[in-house]
């Protein structure tokens, strides 16, 4: 599917379709470092774009990427950005997903200390 986007030259789309491949990687299929893969090449594409509200669903899954990965401060820090440009794009049902996400990256990050 991907392809085909890439075919007719839709950065855009390509973007959603990747993460929509990650998302499946990683909710369905527990394969973390794929659904991160897939998230990378989606945000580069978002970026080219101009989506920048792919680009905040991107980041946003690639937090949850990091933090099962054990990867904190990576983590904090795309979340962060996906809130940023939600907060810009005043997308308040995103933004709160975003705050749920860095919520429970901390109550994980505190667990994970023991």
């Amino acid at each position: 599917m991907v392809e085909a986007w890439e075919a007719l030259g839709d950065r855009r789309m390509q973007a959603w379709t990747l993460a929509m491949l990650g998302y499946v990687n990683a909710a369905s299929l527990d394969r973390y470092v794929d659904a991160h893969k897939h998230f990378e090449q989606g945000l580069a594409l978002a970026r080219e774009s101009g989506d920048e509200v792919a680009r905040a669903a991107l980041l946003n899954n690639l937090g949850s990427s990091h933090r099962t990965l054990g990867r904190f401060e990576e983590a904090q820090r795309s979340l962060e950005q996906a809130l940023a440009l939600y907060r810009a794009a005043n997308r308040r049902g995103n933004e709160g997903r975003v705050l749920n996400g860095l919520g429970y990256l901390f109550r994980v990050f505190v667990e994970s200390c023991g």
